[in-house]
């Protein structure tokens, strides 16, 4: 997972591969990303890479998701992945 911030807006790149072996490397970088969020206001995640997901990465994201939305922060997702959309789906969840 690629990580950027610019002065407001934290985006998340995410790779090819999000599987359990990128679970603890990647939550890592999620948690030093939000350990300053002065001045943030907007959080972006570019699934269009991705190609594969399994369920432990997909929790990563969902928890993600969760602390965007306890830190009242908007929340975008770019991208077009069918892998990350089926995940979705079989969850019924949708993201704002």
């Amino acid at each position: 997972m690629n990580i950027e911030r610019n002065d407001e807006t934290l985006f998340f790149i995410l790779p090819t591969e999000t599987g359990i072996a990128n679970v603890e490397p990647d939550m890592d970088r999620v948690r030093q990303a939000f350990s300053n969020t002065d001045g943030l206001k907007t959080v972006i995640m570019n699934v269009d890479n991705v190609k594969e997901m399994d369920t432990a990465y997909f929790q990563l994201i969902l928890s993600l998701y969760n602390t965007v939305d306890e830190l009242g922060l908007e929340f975008h997702l770019n991208g077009e992945s069918q892998a990350f959309l089926e995940l979705l789906h079989s969850y019924g969840l949708k993201l704002r």
